[in-house]
């Protein structure tokens, strides 16, 4: 005996009903996404002298630490990303260890070039960023919060080859009196001055 094909007319229609008003709801979305203006490719120029593959060494409250770090553009050239390493050897005061970061920098109309920073230590900053007109240095500053310290990077060009970095940490009772944290110097890859590597083989 054949089996009886089990079909429930209403539940079919049902699901046809259903299919259209799903196509018809992708179509709509389709239709409202492509209605939106297209934002304003982002003006990076002022950005032009940090891009590229860098290695730096510095010193502050940390110790005295090497690293490489790269700013690229990405995501179409609507952002630039910064990806940082460092290390910092043992001390009297701490074992060694290494850090490692990410830095979104994006722009939206209207509004000053923003920051997001990510590092491995599981800390977050929200910065925004200065842009003198000369194109040779950009500031990178954190919004004031309750009872957090505020923070404050800097690059600037020294030459077309090497840049000069501060990062400043501000206290919470008094968040507009930066106090530097790390200086350090960094030089495109494979631009590295002669002396420095004579000074490391001493």
């Amino acid at each position: 005996m054949k089996p009886i094909p089990f079909r429930i007319p209403w539940i079919q229609h049902q699901c046809a009903d259903c299919l259209r008003i799903a196509i018809i709801a992708s179509a709509l979305c389709c239709m409202q996404v492509s209605a939106q203006p297209t934002p304003a490719h982002p003006d990076w120029s002022s950005f032009q002298f940090l891009l590229g593959e860098w290695t730096g060494e510095g010193s502050g409250d940390p110790g005295q630490g090497t690293g490489t770090f790269t700013f690229s553009m990405d995501l179409q050239n609507h952002v630039i990303i910064r990806r940082n390493q460092s290390g910092f050897p043992a001390t009297k005061t701490h074992a060694a260890f290494s850090h490692n970061d990410l830095m979104v920098v994006y722009q939206e109309p209207g509004k000053p070039t923003s920051a997001m920073y990510f590092d491995n230590e599981g800390h977050t900053i929200q910065y925004h960023t200065a842009l003198p007109t000369n194109g040779k240095s950009i500031t990178f500053t954190s919004d004031p919060l309750p009872a957090r310290p505020r923070f404050q990077l800097s690059y600037t060009s020294l030459s077309p080859d090497s840049l000069l970095i501060i990062f400043e940490i501000a206290p919470p009772s008094t968040p507009d009196h930066f106090t530097k944290y790390l200086e350090g110097r960094a030089y495109r890859s494979g631009t590295v001055p002669v002396i420095q590597s004579e000074e490391k083989q001493k």
